[in-house]
């Protein structure tokens, strides 16, 4: 991919194809297209709502200046050149000041944002696609 268009693609296919489950999880359903500061609209299996942003690598969330309390979770192509303890500063809400943000592995093989008691799973596209 070189867009995060393509990301977008990419997710809306392999959420479709239902080979993914296990990767993808907790997305079970694509929803829309999200024109405000979210990408997508995406369910659990639940049926619960879930705000999706989208990025081509992982660093571009940090530079677009995303508030992390606008999404739920962070689907993206690659880590960039981010790694295992690498930490990112993000404003918190729309008018707030900044966290310090880490990138950390989870404990189900994949990774997560973290600060403080705050995680937000980041799924990465490449690693299994």
């Amino acid at each position: 991919p070189e867009l995060e268009a393509d990301v977008s693609h990419l997710l809306a296919m392999a959420l479709q194809s239902g080979h993914y489950s296990k990767e993808l999880n907790p997305l079970v359903k694509f929803g829309s297209y999200i024109d405000k500061s979210t990408d997508l609209l995406c369910e659990d299996a639940k049926g619960d709502p879930l705000l999706v942003e989208v990025e081509l690598s992982l660093p571009r969330l940090f530079a677009h200046g995303h508030p992390v309390a606008s999404y739920d979770l962070v689907v993206v192509w690659d880590l960039g050149n981010m790694s295992d303890g690498d930490i990112k500063n993000a404003y918190w809400g729309d008018d707030s000041g900044q966290v310090a943000i880490t990138l950390k592995p989870n404990s189900k093989g994949g990774w997560q944002l973290k600060w403080g008691t705050h995680i937000k799973q980041v799924i990465v596209l490449s690693e299994f696609l």
